[in-house]
């Protein structure tokens, strides 16, 4: 939108993802009453909030790298669901906690499948996921509810972070690249320079790279 700084546009952007997620999370854990009769009602609803914002923050980070519409929903599609397949393969305990955890912070998929079998899990030993299960797992390899919640943020902020990062430096038909070093240049963060960044702390960062080189 014209005069709206890239800040500003996002905050307003994510302020209706939350009202809208904290309406469906709302919904989602009063549906979900039969099925998760022993957990806690907050924990309910903070998983399905958490992953709807974590998937979000995924598909945005994913816009970085496209300018047609088309292309982007294509294969951004096919990634999301490429991430459901990676978390089904992890879906048994061969796995090491490790690689679950490294496979979590490249989808968020992941995470929603270690959640839905900690509650299964608990679901079944007739104790839920409450305050004092949150943080057991349900073997040594697997993560706990705690685990799988602090992820989920973790990835929001990551996904955010590198969309950001990526949408500037990425070529694209909304404006000039910039350099991949652009936010180590001071006028950048300057006020009232959002946007410009002089050639000349280009040429000494750029000079300054290459005297580290050689």
């Amino acid at each position: 939108m014209m005069g709206l700084s890239d800040f500003h546009l996002s905050f307003s952007w994510w302020t209706v993802f939350v009202l809208q997620y904290t309406i469906v999370a709302l919904v989602l854990t009063l549906l979900s009453g039969g099925v998760f009769r022993y957990s806690s009602k907050v924990v309910i609803f903070f998983y399905f909030f958490s992953f709807l914002m974590s998937s979000t923050s995924f598909c945005v980070f994913l816009t970085a790298f496209f300018d047609d519409s088309r292309k982007a929903g294509l294969i951004g599609l096919l990634l999301y669901f490429a991430g459901w397949v990676v978390a089904g393969n992890l879906a048994g305990d061969s796995a090491s906690k490790a690689t679950k955890v490294i496979c979590s912070l490249l989808h968020p998929a992941v995470l929603y499948f270690r959640g839905t079998d900690n509650f299964v899990y608990l679901e079944q030993a007739q104790v839920g996921v409450t305050a004092d299960t949150i943080g057991s797992p349900k073997d040594q390899n697997d993560l706990s509810m705690m685990d799988t919640l602090v992820l989920m943020w973790f990835d929001t902020f990551l996904f955010i972070v590198l969309h950001w990062y990526f949408d500037k430096i990425v070529p694209s038909s909304r404006g000039v690249a910039l350099p991949f070093y652009f936010f180590l240049v001071p006028s950048y963060w300057s006020t009232g320079e959002v946007y410009t960044i002089s050639n000349a702390n280009y040429d000494v960062i750029d000079a300054r790279l290459v005297a580290l080189i050689l």
